[in-house]
């Protein structure tokens, strides 16, 4: 079980996601798809187009 202080965000991008993207490419997805700063501190996830990752 995670203990995150309250001032973390998850936020989750639920269309699928090419999970063969290296970090600076869901980097980008963070930036351009959810407008949010990647290095914020913030947990950001992803799904595969299965939803089984």
């Amino acid at each position: 079980m995670l203990s995150l202080p309250p001032s973390v965000r998850v936020f989750v991008c639920m269309a699928p996601t090419d999970m063969r993207k290296s970090f600076d490419g869901l980097c980008a997805l963070v930036q351009s798809v959810l407008k949010q700063d990647p290095f914020s501190g913030h947990l950001f996830t992803f799904v595969n187009g299965g939803a089984t990752r």
